[in-house]
């Protein structure tokens, strides 16, 4: 299994009037410009009275080299206290979250780490992370942890919330 560390876990919450499929397509087309490869891994909504509580996770994953990868997951929670229909839109009153947690996965191919690996790669594999790409891991988790924080900034931005 490849080894994952996590970098960056942040939420942003926000309550009022929202558009939540423009919420989702603006997150969506965000990750995708970045050359990220979106995973939803789950999608429940849990009927009300009148609304229904929406709870959804993804898993937006990046190739960086063919050892280190990417990963953002996402949480989203939708709350609503009631849902209107405006002008052909869907508009949401009431509550929204979205958890990031930036994550870099080595050796995410399982070159090295593997039973049927020899020793000797093994052993190469803990010199190759320790002596050699020090540098270079260094700045790919400075970029997952500035793409997790501008995606939600950007985010908050999109819903018109102040910092």
């Amino acid at each position: 299994m490849p080894e994952k560390v996590k970098l960056i876990s942040n939420k942003i919450q926000y309550k009022g009037d929202f558009e939540i499929t423009k919420v989702y397509d603006f997150v969506r087309d965000w990750l995708k410009d970045r050359g990220y490869l979106i995973i939803e891994e789950k999608n429940i909504m849990e009927p009300l009275t009148k609304t229904e509580v929406v709870r959804v996770e993804w898993a937006a994953t990046r190739e960086i080299t063919d050892y280190f990868k990417a990963e953002i997951k996402l949480k989203f929670f939708v709350d609503p206290s009631e849902t209107i229909k405006q002008n052909g839109e869907r508009i949401v009153k009431g509550s929204f979250s979205l958890s990031v947690s930036g994550y870099l996965v080595y050796d995410y191919r399982k070159q090295y780490k593997d039973k049927k690996v020899s020793t000797f790669r093994t052993f190469w594999r803990a010199a190759y992370d320790k002596f050699v790409i020090g540098d270079r891991r260094e700045k790919v988790e400075k970029m997952i942890r500035e793409d997790s924080e501008e995606l939600l900034s950007q985010t908050r931005a999109f819903l018109g919330m102040e910092r």
